[in-house]
């Protein structure tokens, strides 16, 4: 894992302008079918909080931005209401100061 690196040399995570690499979508790539890594997702993170408890934030915030887009794309999908209501809510306890996912949640399921 590319974070463990960072962590482990007492590294640092810094922005660089510009593009520096390239890559290639093909049709098994997560990017063509993201619900198929759901629980992919899930777990990463449940591995990142159990290794790095000072990253916690940082976690829950990606674990509130993985419900809520899991959420909105059930909702388009006209999936199971009562499933993306779930993950809204739990998306809204990590970070209620997002007020997008109060706008999903009062404007598709209350």
């Amino acid at each position: 894992m590319w974070i463990e690196i960072v962590v482990g040399n007492e590294g640092e995570v810094i922005y660089l302008e510009g593009v520096h690499a390239r890559y290639r979508k093909h049709g098994n790539s997560i990017t063509s079918n993201p619900s198929k890594y759901r629980e992919d997702n899930y777990l990463t993170l449940a591995i990142c909080e159990s290794r790095y408890p000072d990253l916690i934030d940082s976690i829950r915030k990606n674990r509130a931005y993985i419900y809520y887009a899991n959420a909105v794309s059930i909702i388009q999908a006209k999936g199971c209401r009562m499933t993306a209501r779930n993950l809204l809510y739990n998306s809204f306890k990590l970070n209620p100061k997002k007020i997008k996912i109060a706008y999903w949640l009062v404007k598709n399921l209350l």
